[in-house]
């Protein structure tokens, strides 16, 4: 199991995960221009966990400047585990390798925001060390 920076190259298997993490297929096209945007910028960081050539799990977190915090936060967009290799510390891998870029990167924190539906999510970031805080309130 190889823990590494995304390139490029992984694009249709990051694809594949974010498809199941989303229950949906999303528009290709606009997917792919997307993660070609965000793979090179120093404020996001996409990282990939690799078994024997296929990739299993995908995180990514974006870093920005709030005025509310007067400081950088560093959110966790994606986090992505295929089914058959849940329960085996990848996930916990991948949000330790998140902590460590964010402490690099001299964040004040790290936030993550959870569908109310994915209460075996929830246990997960909590397991990780994180407290439910806030509320988050979307509208279309």
């Amino acid at each position: 199991m190889e823990l590494r920076y995304a390139t490029l190259n992984d694009l249709q298997g990051v694809y594949k995960l974010i498809c199941e993490l989303e229950m949906t297929g999303m528009p290709i096209i606009e997917f792919e221009s997307i993660y070609s945007q965000n793979i090179n910028r120093n404020d996001v960081h996409y990282l990939v966990v690799e078994e024997k050539g296929e990739l299993i799990a995908f995180a990514s977190m974006h870093i920005q400047s709030l005025l509310h915090h007067s400081a950088d936060v560093a959110e966790i967009q994606e986090l992505i585990i295929q089914n058959d290799f849940r329960g085996k510390g990848t996930g916990s891998k991948l949000i330790d390798k998140l902590v460590e870029i964010s402490k690099e990167k001299k964040c004040e924190l790290i936030e993550v925001s959870c569908n109310r539906k994915r209460i075996d999510s929830h246990e997960f970031y909590e397991h990780n060390g994180f407290s439910k805080s806030h509320y988050k309130f979307t509208l279309r």
